[in-house]
């Protein structure tokens, strides 16, 4: 769905119920009740760069735009961008990937 520029999220809806209208802050990892304003549930997003691949209309047109921003900035002189958020490091493991994360 991340490829499509979705905003997929994990959160827990015990809380929710048929016809509530909420509002979901995708930066405070929060739902809330539209009219009280009542935090219904919380969640943390997969990724710090999902919000950007999601303005970006999906990974492929990020990676595409990060890469011309970055070249266009270094071409006119100008210091890297703070525009985009940058991916955390993973942690390094000493297990391999199995064939099916090789493809």
């Amino acid at each position: 769905m991340e490829d499509a520029g979705a905003l997929p999220i994990e959160v827990d809806v015990s809380n929710l119920n048929m016809g509530d209208v909420i509002d979901v802050y995708p930066y405070k990892g929060e739902v809330r009740n539209h009219e009280t304003g009542e935090l219904l549930a919380t969640f943390e997003l997969k990724t710090d760069v999902l919000i950007d691949e999601v303005r970006a209309g999906g990974r492929i047109p990020l990676i595409i735009g990060r890469g011309l921003t970055t070249k266009a900035r270094e071409a006119l002189g100008l210091p890297h961008s703070d525009v985009f958020r940058q991916a955390k490091d993973v942690a390094e493991s000493d297990r391999g990937f199995s064939l099916a994360q090789k493809w």
